[in-house]
């Protein structure tokens, strides 16, 4: 299956929650960083928008282990949390540094294993496919499907306890 078309079809499933888990399950896809009901939690972000680093310095802060699903840079995963009234923090980033600091990366390992990587072109769309399903509404209520979070203002430091807080707070506990 040439990418392209793999690609349109996961996205495609992405969309829908229920196809998504369904073939992730089938396919046996369906790990730990997957939203799952004893999820508490949920990190998600383009690739290459600091989604590691915003995972371990949130695991590190917590009093006690907590269950964060993350890392499959599908909107599935935002969607089945709003679906579950679950926190989740979506991690922006510009497309145009996300899709750079992703090329070089992909090239590097591309490099490195002798193959080809994903044209910046490629990469764009796959980004701007993420962030426009989750502009879209809920379907049932009329409300935006997640709310932004805005910050990173010149001046204020990223980690900045108080800037974690209401995200913190909002995890069961």
């Amino acid at each position: 299956i040439p990418k392209r078309l793999r690609y349109a079809a996961v996205t495609y499933a992405s969309t829908r929650p229920g196809l998504y888990y369904g073939l992730r399950k089938a396919m046996g896809m369906h790990d730990h960083l997957c939203v799952a009901p004893d999820t508490e939690i949920v990190i998600e972000g383009c690739p290459r928008s600091a989604n590691s680093t915003t995972v371990a310095g949130f695991i590190d802060r917590q009093e006690r282990e907590v269950r964060v699903a993350h890392h499959k840079h599908h909107a599935a995963q935002l969607l089945r949390a709003a679906a579950l009234n679950l926190p989740a923090v979506l991690l922006i980033r510009p497309p145009r540094d996300a899709t750079l600091s992703n090329l070089a990366l992909a090239e590097e390992g591309g490099r490195r294993a002798g193959r080809g990587t994903p044209g910046g072109a490629e990469l764009r769309r796959r980004h701007a496919e993420l962030h426009s399903v989750l502009r879209g509404r809920h379907a049932d209520s009329g409300r935006p499907r997640y709310r932004t979070l805005r910050g990173g203002h010149p001046g204020h430091r990223a980690d900045d306890p108080s800037r974690e807080r209401p995200v913190r707070d909002g995890v069961r506990g």
